[in-house]
């Protein structure tokens, strides 16, 4: 007797779990429809692996057709105040396609990419980011930097300054002895280039642009504007004893020695510092080191530079930092 009740409890308990079960599975039935009211939902295959190429007041958009169905694209960018439609034409060698956008303004621009099949069924947005160079930014360039240009043995030698990460060479131009134009494209790499068969008499300056590439996947090749360097002979060393040493007015009448020889201990025990001197040096090159006893005055020394072809220069002295307490 005691069996059949312990069943009829079980068998009770059972029909109201089944019970639950169904109201529950029935109310979950009835959101899902809330969402299939007309029908399942078909997704056309994203645009796979987009790519942005930039370039000057253009760029192209690239990607792989994942799915056959897509029919049309639709593109947008500018906050969708620009739109492009187009359609789904895939290279048959690779699969992907292809949309070019020219006369873009300078800047950078966010695509919305959405394809569509032929019943309107739609991909998922895939979004990117790409950028656009113009006028702004070629006016930024630099052009690489030339250390010397020496004339010797019939041909020209640059040496080439260190160039920004984004330059990819430079292209010179010179015309040769016979006044023949040539033109060079120096690799990034390097940092010699001699210019044969040149002609110091007849040019001595030869013109160069540096070449630059923004981005790995650039469309374009971006150029700094012509620059001109000039081509000089090579150095002369004079030897010291050429050099002139005028005065009217000598602290005593001693000649100074050793007078640009770099030495702050140029003076001898006895000598008197110079006053008043005028100094005549052919410089080709270098630097004039002069030296000034504790009573001289910066503001009193007048050096002038003086050339055939230009107007004399006056500069000004070089101080150095705390010189008056290094002296004896």
């Amino acid at each position: 007797m005691k069996l059949k009740h312990i069943k009829a409890v079980k068998y009770f308990a059972g029909i109201v779990v089944l019970a639950a079960t169904i109201t529950a599975c029935s109310k979950m039935d009835d959101t899902y429809k809330d969402f299939i009211k007309k029908g399942s939902i078909t997704y056309v295959g994203t645009p796979d692996s987009l790519k942005i190429y930039p370039g000057k007041n253009r760029l192209k958009l690239e990607w792989l057709i994942s799915d056959v169905s897509a029919k049309t694209a639709k593109i947008y960018w500018n906050n969708k105040s620009d739109s492009l439609i187009v359609p789904v034409v895939a290279d048959p060698g690779t699969n992907i396609m292809s949309v070019w956008l020219n006369n873009l303004r300078e800047g950078s621009y966010s695509f919305d990419i959405t394809l569509y099949d032929e019943e309107n069924n739609r991909s998922v947005v895939t979004n990117s980011i790409g950028k656009v160079y113009g006028d702004n930014y070629v006016n930024t360039l630099l052009a690489r930097p030339v250390k010397s240009a020496i004339f010797a043995n019939a041909k020209a030698t640059i040496n080439w300054g260190a160039a920004d990460m984004t330059v990819v060479g430079t292209e010179v131009t010179y015309n040769d002895a016979g006044g023949q134009e040539h033109i060079v494209r120096v690799p990034v790499a390097e940092t010699i280039t001699e210019l044969s068969n040149y002609s110091m008499a007849a040019y001595s300056t030869f013109k160069y642009k540096t070449l630059y590439v923004p981005d790995s996947l650039s469309l374009d090749t971006f150029f700094t504007a012509p620059q001109t360097a000039n081509v000089t002979g090579p150095a002369i060393e004079y030897a010291r004893g050429a050099w002139v040493v005028l005065s009217n007015d000598f602290d005593g009448d001693r000649v100074p020695k050793n007078l640009f020889d770099n030495n702050s201990k140029h003076l001898q025990k006895g000598e008197k510092r110079l006053k008043g001197v005028e100094v005549v040096y052919p410089i080709v090159t270098g630097t004039v080191a002069f030296f000034l006893g504790k009573k001289a005055c910066f503001q009193d020394l007048q050096v002038i530079c003086r050339s055939a072809l230009v107007s004399d220069m006056f500069l000004t002295p070089h101080v150095p930092p705390g010189y008056r307490d290094s002296l004896p």
